[in-house]
């Protein structure tokens, strides 16, 4: 922690409890088809993800590349729910290494991993896959082994169910991921400690329109 402050970590809460996102200052929306991400307004404020149904397409909310774990560790939870099915399609819900039109980690039906991202770590589930999310992770284009999250029961997400999402990186960029505040993996050397990492959540559509909401973000880094 910084000597010259008693602030010595970067915290930032979104609830989105708000009109609309600013898409100018903050956060990065990428859609290929769908509905671009956007706050709807239910109860206490929600970003929903509405694929349209094309296969292939990505639908995506990107917060800034500016966090990275060497600073004195990297915290990011968000919390999501499935509105619609998850027969189909790949999700991911994490961090990247950039802001960019990409599904930064997928999982295949045999749980065989393949990165658009050079750096990050995050949670991937693929509808037509096996049970339970997966904690994922690359670090400088070389992928780490994905790892089944069954710690306490079955993680397979479920339509209409909340799920909370958090992974800690510490100053090494090893990662430890819980969902739900249950510990369920740990990645060593997850992700190169001094890169720029930005919190994201994205979908990659199958056959079918399909979308998830994300009920809020929160990210705390070290400053130094």
């Amino acid at each position: 922690m910084p000597t010259d402050t008693s602030f010595g970590k970067v915290r930032n809460f979104d609830d989105f409890c708000r009109k609309a996102l600013d898409s100018t200052n903050l956060w990065n929306v990428r859609t290929a088809g769908g509905t671009t991400p956007a706050i709807t307004l239910a109860a206490n404020g929600l970003v929903r993800i509405v694929g349209d149904g094309t296969d292939g397409d990505i639908d995506q909310l990107n917060d800034m590349v500016i966090y990275r774990p060497s600073a004195g560790g990297l915290i990011v939870e968000w919390r999501c729910i499935f509105r619609t099915s998850i027969a189909d399609g790949e999700w991911f819900i994490g961090l990247t290494d950039e802001d960019a039109a990409e599904t930064p980690i997928q999982v295949s039906t045999a749980d065989a991993q393949t990165d658009a991202a050079t750096d990050g770590a995050g949670f991937c589930y693929t509808g037509a896959g096996t049970a339970n999310w997966k904690a994922c992770s690359v670090i400088n284009g070389t992928s780490r082994t994905p790892v089944a999250c069954n710690q306490g029961g079955v993680t397979t997400p479920a339509v209409g169910t909340y799920q909370t999402f958090r992974i800690v990186l510490n100053v090494d960029g090893d990662a430890d991921f819980y969902i739900n505040g249950i510990w369920q993996a740990r990645i060593d050397l997850a992700v190169t400690p001094g890169t720029l990492l930005a919190p994201s959540i994205g979908q990659q559509t199958g056959g079918t329109a399909r979308g998830f909401d994300a009920d809020y973000r929160y990210v705390g880094c070290g400053r130094v």
